[in-house]
């Protein structure tokens, strides 16, 4: 059957999401969430979707979204299985490829799942290369009927709040005057320690608070903060999960580099175990770059099951 594209609209985000939900591992998300990301995005850029019919069905979806990485862009293209090797897939990436190097992105990004060796080799037919490997870790915290059954604090921890007075507070109930500031300078300081993220420039401490301290994505008292003293040497972030509240992400763990090696990073993990058995969440998720052996080594001793790694590769 002959295929058609167009430019994705309004009334085509339940059919987006639908093809998104088969054909992505871990994508959650719903027409509302997709409404949302693109009103309110990350990262500002260029965007445009793409999609693919057949009849009156939307059999692919393929877009490109501004990347971290600065003036590069992120493409996606997806078919249904049922609708692969028609030349759907290749038609869908010669149209949002067109268009985004409209953009004249330095380069392209795209992932695969390391289980879907199919699409790892139509990205590398259309000129992709891998570049790194990164890992999702989900904590099932239904296995915990309290929080106080949860994994208890690293001695080495411990014994340093005894002697030094580490504590662990939360960004909204801090003592800290200038906590949100100290939170904001460890935040990109941390970025450095991303393996694979190159550096680009912090935004301005107010653009910080919108995009990092929206209370509907980033609630206040999921910033966990390592305290010593008046200084904040620590953190770890969560984040909501729009279209599933009984998931929530640890977006960043940061610790400055004099601390290391004191349990705090596990601490700070832990303490955000309990946040979200308080707040009822059922699953916690993280993202890790494979690079980034310690923290993986963290995850996985405090119970974290690692899924298949997402590939990515670079154009």
């Amino acid at each position: 059957m002959n295929h058609t594209i167009r430019p994705a609209e309004e009334s085509d985000y339940e059919s987006i999401a639908e093809v998104l939900r088969k054909t992505l591992p871990g994508f959650l998300g719903t027409a509302e969430s997709l409404r949302e990301s693109d009103r309110r995005p990350l990262v500002a850029g260029p965007k445009a979707r793409f999609i693919a019919e057949q009849g009156s069905n939307v059999v692919g979806v393929a877009q490109y979204r501004p990347n971290v990485h600065e003036c590069q862009l992120s493409l996606l293209v997806t078919v249904l299985p049922s609708h692969r090797r028609q030349g759907i897939g290749h038609a869908l990436f010669e149209v949002v490829n067109a268009s985004a190097q409209a953009h004249q992105p330095q380069a392209r990004w795209a992932e695969v799942s390391e289980a879907d060796s199919d699409s790892f080799r139509f990205a590398e037919k259309h000129g992709f290369r891998e570049h790194t490997r990164v890992f999702e870790s989900r904590f099932d915290l239904t296995r915990f009927a309290s929080e106080d059954a949860l994994p208890a604090l690293p001695e080495s921890f411990r014994e340093s709040s005894r002697q030094d007075g580490f504590e662990i507070q939360d960004l909204a109930h801090t003592s800290l005057e200038d906590a949100h500031r100290q939170f904001y300078k460890l935040y990109f300081e941390s970025l450095g320690d991303v393996p694979n993220l190159p550096k680009s420039p912090a935004p301005s401490f107010e653009a910080f608070q919108k995009s990092h301290l929206d209370p509907t994505r980033y609630p206040a008292d999921g910033v966990i903060l390592a305290v010593v003293g008046e200084e904040v040497i620590g953190f770890s972030q969560m984040m909501l999960h729009k279209s599933l509240p009984t998931l929530a992400i640890i977006a960043m763990t940061g610790c400055k580099p004099g601390y290391r090696g004191r349990g705090i990073a596990t601490t700070l993990k832990i303490a955000a175990m309990r946040w979200a058995k308080r707040r009822g969440i059922q699953t916690l998720s993280t993202w890790n770059d494979a690079l980034n052996a310690p923290i993986l080594a963290i995850n996985e001793k405090l119970g974290f099951l690692k899924r298949p790694g997402m590939i990515i590769l670079r154009r």
